[in-house]
């Protein structure tokens, strides 16, 4: 009898044994898919953490950018805002570079393009001035010549008068 329970005991330890190591087994693949899992989101947070600082210094750029722009929509008179705006067009597109994200050599572009027609307006605006100061001097000029005109007919029609 007590070799009937030794041989229950040893098949019960057996038994334990074999479900520890299938248990252990069963653990060991748990930590493999655990630590696969991590390496997989390790990989995926580097990555999001390269974007991330890519879109803020992207951020930065252009923020950076409109301050610039800001300074030259606040430059006093027309002539500054355009002399200004001008200078900020050469300065970028000197400063950006090919490898630049496209919305920073769009922002670039907009710019230049944006320089240029304030130049031609401005321009423009400085001929029209010259064109009406010389029209308003040319209109001085007639007006007195008129009212000369109208000085000698009314000085002719009373000396027509006088003679009747």
């Amino acid at each position: 009898m007590i070799s009937f329970h030794i041989l229950v005991s040893v098949n019960v330890i057996l038994s334990l044994h074999i479900l520890m190591q299938m248990n252990c087994a069963h653990l060991e693949n748990c930590l493999h898919e655990a630590i696969e899992e991590a390496r997989t989101n390790k990989c995926s947070a580097d990555r999001r953490a390269v974007e991330y600082d890519a879109l803020r210094s992207s951020a930065l750029r252009i923020h950076g950018l409109f301050e610039r722009l800001n300074n030259c929509i606040t430059a006093p008179g027309v002539t500054g805002f355009a002399e200004s705006l001008h200078s900020l067009a050469a300065s970028l597109a000197s400063s950006v570079k090919k490898d630049e994200a496209d919305t920073t050599v769009q922002f670039q572009q907009c710019i230049k393009i944006l320089a240029d027609k304030v130049y031609l307006l401005t321009r423009q605006s400085a001929e029209l001035l010259e064109r009406y100061l010389a029209m308003q001097a040319v209109h001085g000029g007639i007006t007195k010549e008129l009212d000369e005109k109208k000085e000698l007919i009314k000085n002719l029609y009373n000396k027509l008068q006088q003679e009747k």
